[in-house]
């Protein structure tokens, strides 16, 4: 941008030379910054002079910070945005006598990054754009801030998620670099609030101690159990490792067939498919499982077994629900042969009362190599890709063919997934024995040390809802973007799981996944 074009900006700080570095940053970004010192400065300056945006220190406005902001609004000579560096958190910030007029808010110490994404995102809502998708990002922004300097909830988080992954999309179809930044330090602001919320709830509502979000412990009484008491034929969908910005992708491939109805469920930790299978089947935390059916909580661990004890827990559940039901009938979706093989394997248990389908989701939208690390995946493109790579797949394996399938049997389908999963790109030094665990984003067992600051380390995994084989037990869990390393042997492992899509962790997109309830538009033909 030349410097004709740059945006004008006027930052009042007492401690400006201190910020050198990050007015020089402003500056690489496109921006003209000039200093001051004082109110006095900033006023004859704003007189003098017409600016896009005024940076104003919350210490340098002094005690009568409500009357300094109305002589500032009256020196510009336009409505100019205003943004309150303070050392505050946003929402005690926002409640001040002032802060209720400042249009966005910069935490001290600044961060380059997220002081680029407030000067852009102010800018943003005071042009007068005719691009709607821009305009509808800033106040979806807005709405999302303003819910979280409120209480959080679970169904707020659903709600954000929602509407992020649904942005996610459109950022992907969008040419507005400034935009697509904007966006990507949003969902890096919105993942960190997200673990401090999981980690500080997470422990209360495994232990029921209320406010709790809709585990998947209760995803079977919640949305199967009102369809097979009214006698309605029905399926279990089990797209393992799905992501709501994926199901948004898919969801129009299922509304040819069916009316959609969206909510969500929160995966378990670790999210991981044999903690949270157990949990989705049984009703049950994985702790309870592990104690009440040990033998199937051990069996579950073998593939050869795994679907096997799977219907089992789902008997035992549906029993407790007082469902008369006979054996529910799973199908287990393991690669593109059993994706092709799905809809002729549906017409072969038309008489059966519950169809369970438990596909292997995640490794079907893997590219190539990634299953053994010999070939990690281009970093361009990133999740858009794999989100394309997923939409793709579900339309040609023989998945959508599958829905179609349901639908003319007049089923009901119960779409989840049992965990999601994120792209992990920074490795994480873990300390244990390497044949407790091979997974990149969970550890488990005696002797194991981390960086808290880059995992959930669980010293008593009973008030987690976890099993625990013996006193000394514990589990690492990733955070974010983490994935485990050994330090003896950082690049053999560094290699194969960087940029991976992933599991087992704690992030937003692992552990609130897709719960869709789809009902057949016509009904079902009559049998022959």
């Amino acid at each position: 941008m030349s410097p004709a074009q740059a945006h004008k900006l006027l930052w009042m700080d007492g401690e400006i030379e201190f910020l050198r570095a990050h007015v020089a940053f402003l500056e690489s970004k496109g921006f003209a910054v000039e200093k001051t010192t004082s109110l006095s400065g900033a006023l004859d300056s704003l007189k003098n002079c017409p600016y896009d945006l005024v940076l104003l220190d919350e210490q340098t406005l002094g005690k009568e910070g409500a009357s300094t902001v109305s002589r500032i609004r009256a020196a510009c000579r336009a409505r100019v945005p205003l943004l309150l560096v303070t050392k505050n958190d946003e929402e005690r910030a926002a409640t001040s006598n002032w802060g209720k007029d400042m249009d966005g808010f910069v935490g001290k110490p600044v961060n380059p990054r997220q002081l680029l994404v407030a000067c852009r995102t102010a800018l943003l809502a005071r042009a007068d754009r005719t691009d709607a998708a821009t305009s509808a990002y800033v106040r979806s922004r807005q709405e999302i801030k303003s819910e979280l300097l409120a209480a959080p909830s679970p169904a707020k988080w659903e709600k954000i998620h929602f509407k992020i992954s649904k942005w996610d999309l459109e950022m992907a179809a969008s040419t507005d670099s400034a935009l697509q930044e904007t966006h990507r330090v949003h969902k890096r602001d919105l993942a960190r609030r997200f673990l401090s919320y999981v980690e500080d709830h997470y422990a209360g509502w495994v232990g029921r101690q209320g406010g709790n979000p809709d585990l998947h412990t209760q995803t079977v009484s919640r949305k199967l159990l009102p369809l097979l008491q009214r006698k309605v034929p029905a399926a279990l969908v089990v797209l393992s490792g799905l992501r709501f910005d994926q199901w948004i992708a898919i969801q129009k491939q299922a509304e040819a067939w069916f009316r959609v109805e969206n909510a969500a469920a929160w995966a378990l930790l670790p999210t991981e498919a044999h903690f949270c299978r157990a949990a989705l089947f049984s009703g049950s935390l994985p702790r309870d499982v592990s104690l009440d059916h040990p033998t199937l909580w051990q069996r579950m661990g073998l593939a050869e077994e795994e679907i096997a004890c799977q219907r089992e827990l789902l008997k035992i559940q549906l029993r407790k629900l007082k469902v008369d039901l006979e054996d529910p009938r799973f199908i287990h979706v393991r690669n593109l042969a059993d994706c092709a093989a799905l809809p002729r394997a549906l017409e072969a248990k038309a008489d059966a009362s519950l169809i369970v389908v438990v596909v292997e989701f995640l490794d079907l939208i893997r590219p190539a190599g990634a299953e053994t690390g010999s070939q990690p995946p281009e970093t361009g493109g990133g999740e858009a890709e794999i989100r394309a790579a997923a939409a793709s797949t579900f339309q040609r394996s023989g998945l959508a063919d599958a829905l179609r399938v349901l639908a003319l049997m007049g089923r009901s389908v119960v779409v989840t997934a049992d965990h999601g999963a994120v792209r992990a790109d920074t490795p994480a030094e873990v300390f244990c024995q390497e044949e407790q665990s091979s997974h990149p984003r969970v550890k488990i067992g005696p002797n194991i040390s981390c960086d808290e600051r880059q995992a959930l380390f669980v010293e008593a995994p009973e008030r987690y809802g976890l099993p625990a084989e013996s006193a000394e037990t514990a589990y690492a869990i990733a955070k974010g973007r983490f994935y485990f390393v050994y330090p003896n042997k950082f690049q053999y492992f560094v290699t194969p799981y960087k940029d991976q899509m992933v599991s087992g962790g704690i992030s937003l997109e692992e552990i609130i996944v897709p719960l869709a309830t789809l009902t057949p538009k016509a009904p079902a033909p009559p049998k022959a």
